[in-house]
């Protein structure tokens, strides 16, 4: 970011926030029953009030939350946005309805991976670019964004000299019969 703002003659501050503000998943079949349980208005979690994509403040344990009802993990369910402080309090609160937590790299890397949502520089390295991973849209916008000339350079090219590829684990245990996990 900071090259970015350099490179077009930008003063810029960056202030490290991620201690201000945590997010907690809540997903799975029974997340809107479960969630319905300890919020302030239950009613305010239907459907018909809170659609899928949507973004609405909610109230849990008495703190005030921002609920985005998205997923990428193939379930139903929200994001829930909070300050930092409030996060253990909401945390006991959604634990006490029986929710399981499973942790980061499930939501963050295997069940986002399953549905092909790979990220740029995380998952994918600058190394390969997006045709090569073939993950570039069908269109590029009108505007003028940084990297649109390379962007096009590549989607010109007759082919690509590289290719994602996705591993698939057939059989977890070792040489040594013990059970190994991604």
């Amino acid at each position: 970011m900071c090259r970015v703002a350099q490179d077009r003659g930008l003063d810029v501050t960056l202030t490290d926030a991620s201690e201000d503000r945590i997010t907690i998943g809540f997903w799975g079949p029974e997340a809107r029953a479960k969630l319905q349980k300890v919020v302030e208005d239950p009613a305010a979690l239907e459907p018909e009030a809170f659609p899928f994509a949507a973004l609405h403040p909610i109230r849990i344990a008495g703190r005030e939350v921002t609920a985005f009802r998205i997923s990428y993990v193939g379930e139903r369910g929200w994001e829930l946005h909070m300050a930092y402080e409030d996060g253990l309090a909401v945390w006991d609160a959604l634990r006490s309805t029986g929710a399981i937590a499973v942790g980061i790299e499930t939501y963050a890397n295997s069940r986002r991976m399953e549905k092909s949502l790979r990220l740029q520089n995380a998952d994918l390295r600058t190394e390969y670019n997006l045709f090569e991973a073939s993950l570039a849209r069908p269109k590029v916008k009108e505007a003028d964004f940084r990297g649109k000339a390379k962007h096009l350079e590549y989607a010109a090219r007759d082919h690509q000299p590289a290719m994602l590829c996705t591993l698939v684990m057939t059989d977890n245990i070792d040489g040594n019969g013990i059970a190994r996990y991604a």
